[in-house]
Parts: C-alpha cells; structure tokens; sequence
C-alpha cells in the first residue's frame, strides 16, 4: 500500500496531468480487492475445514477396517468418505474461481492504466504534457506499481488469509475445553442369570479350531471347542498377546481357521456373504466406527431406520442417557473428536445392544468406562435374547460370565457350566 501511494504522490509531482489515467484504475483494484476479502476468508474457512473432515473421515475408516467389515458396511464408509472428497473438491473449486478473479484485477490494475495512459498519450501531450513526463509517469507503471499491486494482491492476499483463518481456528480450538467422561450410573447388584432360551442352533460353535498367524508361526488357537448357546454368555481372558481377539475375529468370521470349523447358528461361518454373518452376530471390535453426523445417526448405524423412541430405551437400559443430555440431544452433531473415548465405546455399544443378531462379541468393549456402568452394560446386555462373547482383562467380569475360556500360548480351558 505505501508502494501504491508513493506512486500516486510521484506521478502527481511529475506529470499531474496522468493523475487520473495512472491511479484511478489500481484504486479500483485495491477497493474490489478489499470487496472480496471477506468472501476469501469465507471461502478459505470451508476449505479449510473439509480438508480436516476428509482427513478424520479417511483416518478413522482406516482405523476402524475391522468393524466396518464385521458389520459388512464398507460401502456405506465408502460413500461417507467420498461425499467428504466432494465437499473438499468443491471448496477448493470454489476458492480457485476467487483466485481467478484476483488475477483479473491485478491485469485491471497494472495494464489498465497502461493502456488508458498510452490511449490518451496524444491527448496529453497536446495539453501541454511533455514526453519526458510521460515517459517518467510509464516507469511509474512497469518498475513500480505493477510489482507492488501484483504482491499485494496474489501474494499477500492468499498468504494473509490462510494465516488469518488458521489463527482463528487454533484459537477456537484453545477455547474449547476437553470433553469430560459421562457421569457414571450408580452400582447396582448384579441380578440373576436370565432363563435360557434355546435356539434351534448354537449362536456360536466352535469345532478343533487351530490359527497362527502365518506359515510356520506358533499356534495362538489350537483343537479349540466351544458350544454358546442363547442366554448364554462367556468371558475370554488371559495374558496380551495370547490370541483373545484372534478368537473374537475368528468367532466373528472374519478371519478363516488354519483347521476346524465355526458356525454361526448353525450355518458355517466361511460360507456366508458379509450381510449374513452381520445378521447372526454383532461384533465390536477395539477401535469402533464412528463418523462426523448426529448422535442418534451414529447411534443407529449402520441400520438408520431406528426410531428415535427406540434410541432413547436403549441409551436408558445402557445407563447411558448422559450422551445425550452432555451433547444437546439425539439431533447433535458429534463425530471422533467431539466424544471422549469413554463416550465413543458407550455409541458403539448402544449400536452392538441394538442388532437383532443372535450373537455379541465385545473386544475390551469397556476398556474406558468404570466399574458402575460396565456393571450396569452387562446386566443389560445378559438381559437381552442371544448369547454373548466378551474379550476382558478384568476379573469381575469374567466372574459374572456363565462361562470362562482361560487363553494361554495355544493351551486353553473352559470352567463354568457345561454348555
């Protein structure tokens, strides 16, 4: 800008006569400039902010492979993510068409008075302007004002608006405070196993299960046998690393056996498509799935014909009404980095609590939540019909599970009732 006016100071000092023809044309392109700056920033914020949602989405899908298969809804994360691309895409098309009318007035700036200047050269000289002048009021132009105008415009303007919106953006997010954990619902005694109901198969059945990860590798499941039946439930427990999600993503029919069979009520695991082994059982994986959208949208996924009624019974038999009043209700937008993981295991296990499947399997489903709701979610999950398969580190538990599977280098036992 001081470039712009010491331009206009020099040209009326040395030819007052091109004042008007020399300055009037970069004055308009500064002023439209300025117009546009706010639809800039406007324009740089949704990109911006597509550009992170993109990067969560596509991040939080990968992490989260596992359940999006156990649940057979790949496509649906698929059409998520790219929904996101396109919004990105359309941002930054968006603010391409902006950049493109700065480069409008840069040439209205520079070679505008450069053309009204050569046009109206005869003009001037006959009033009395004289070539030197002239000349001096063209070496304003080329040497002087269009480098100026050009940096202030292309160069400045997108650098300064970038800065600007990316300040605002980590001020926000310095302002906003971390999410807290749900309050916890109050312990409450555990009640009695419910009846058994049986079903004309087994939810799950294992038979001289083997698997190691590779060839040659040591066994982490080996002759593994087990019956569970509905209203039955087991805890699996042992030391890291000796196969407890392994089985859980075998018992899913996510991953085949080196040897043996699994059967998912009845029919065998290997032969099923995707959307019939999500139909017999429901798996929840470590890393659940979730997306930016509304809570009762990520509640209800990937079914999202649930009634809004059902949502709240659920989150209510869960001990989990807090989701709702802490984030202003069903209709709130959430997403991964919104809810605090004691929260994202509670939407996941709202969706696991909601599938008619016949069988749950829970990896450390829990792992973030106090004793008083993991209490308050396995009487309620143990109530439900079907049978359930829970992967856990901690002993009370396993100690209200009708059965316990004991993991231990390829080596196992089952206690508790014979199913």
């Amino acid at each position: 800008m001081l470039t712009l006016f010491a331009v206009v100071a020099g040209t009326a000092a040395l030819a007052p006569g091109a004042l008007v023809p020399v300055c009037a044309p970069p004055l308009l392109a500064v002023a439209a400039f300025a117009a546009l700056t706010p639809r800039m920033a406007r324009r740089q914020r949704e990109l911006f902010a597509t550009e992170e949602q993109l990067t969560a989405s596509a991040l939080h899908t990968v992490t989260a492979l596992r359940d999006l298969t156990a649940c057979g809804a790949e496509r649906l994360a698929v059409e998520r993510v790219l929904a996101d691309v396109a919004a990105n895409e359309a941002a930054g098309r968006g603010l391409a068409r902006l950049a493109a009318v700065r480069h409008l007035l840069v040439a209205l700036g520079v070679h505008g008075p450069l053309a009204v200047l050569t046009l109206s050269a005869p003009a001037l000289l006959r009033h009395g302007m004289s070539p030197g002048a002239l000349l001096g009021a063209l070496a304003y132009l080329l040497g002087t004002l269009e480098p100026a105008l050009r940096l202030l415009v292309q160069g400045l303007g997108p650098s300064w608006l970038r800065l600007t919106v990316a300040a605002e953006r980590l001020a926000g997010t310095a302002a906003t405070a971390p999410p807290e954990e749900p309050a916890a619902e109050p312990a409450e005694n555990p009640s009695a196993v419910p009846a058994q109901r049986r079903t004309r198969a087994p939810a799950l059945e294992l038979r001289g299960v083997d698997y190691a990860w590779g060839v040659g590798a040591q066994p982490v499941l080996r002759g593994l046998d087990l019956v569970l039946r509905d209203g039955e439930s087991l805890a699996v427990v042992g030391p890291s690393g000796t196969g407890k999600s392994t089985l859980a993503a075998v018992a899913a029919g996510l991953l085949r056996p080196d040897a043996g069979r699994v059967l998912l009520s009845g029919a065998p695991a290997e032969r099923l498509s995707p959307a019939d082994r999500a139909a017999r059982r429901v798996f929840l994986p470590q890393q659940p799935y979730l997306f930016s959208g509304t809570l009762a949208e990520n509640l209800a996924w990937p079914h999202p014909a649930v009634p809004a009624a059902r949502l709240r019974e659920a989150l209510a038999e869960l001990g989990a009404e807090a989701l709702t009043d802490r984030h202003g209700g069903l209709a709130a937008a959430v997403g991964p980095a919104v809810l605090s993981p004691g929260e994202r295991q509670l939407v996941a296990l709202v969706r696991a609590y909601l599938s008619p499947a016949p069988l749950t399997i829970l990896d450390e489903a829990t792992s973030h939540l106090d004793a008083a709701a993991e209490l308050r979610i396995d009487r309620a999950f143990r109530a439900r019909p079907g049978a359930l398969l829970t992967i856990t580190h901690r002993p009370a538990q396993a100690d209200r599970a009708d059965h316990v599977l004991r993991l231990d280098n390829a080596d196992w036992s089952l206690t508790g009732r014979t199913p």
